[in-house]
Parts: C-alpha cells; structure tokens; sequence
C-alpha cells in the first residue's frame, strides 16, 4: 500500500537548490502510478531540520521507534 524512500542524499554543490523537494516529488508521482496509497520514510527523530523539511513537504510524522539504539521518526504522505 505503499512506496518507501530508503535514503534521499543530495550532492553538497545542489543542495538547496530544489534537487530534494523534486526527487519527493517524483516519488509521489511514481507512487500514485503504482496505485500506492502512500509515500513513507523515516529518518532520524534527533535531526529538527530534516523533520521540518519532510513536514514542509506535505509529510506528516506517524510514529517513532528505537531502531538498533537510533531514534527514528516515521513519517507518511497519503497519495491517493
């Protein structure tokens, strides 16, 4: 029921430049052409600005989970 973003890095010499937001987009719509209901991720719980740029982008945090000693947020985008 869902598309999973395992790792989003972006170059240093692009970073905020847009790079990211459009790779979340093309995840969106790759999602939605998959029939999926959702764009789900996770990242670190200790990383503010990281969260914000996820909540920024339409990502609503879900839930969070100690994962081998990390605290990790979950986050969801509801595609369809």
């Amino acid at each position: 029921s869902s598309l999973f973003i395992h790792k989003l890095a972006v170059l240093p010499a692009v970073q905020g430049a847009g790079v990211a937001a459009r790779m979340l987009g093309f995840a969106g719509a790759r999602a939605q052409t998959l029939g999926k209901r959702y764009v789900r991720l996770d990242c670190a719980a200790e990383r503010p600005k990281l969260c914000t740029f996820y909540e920024r982008h339409g990502f609503h945090r879900v839930g969070e989970r100690t994962v081998e000693g990390f605290d990790v947020a979950l986050y969801e985008k509801r595609i369809l």
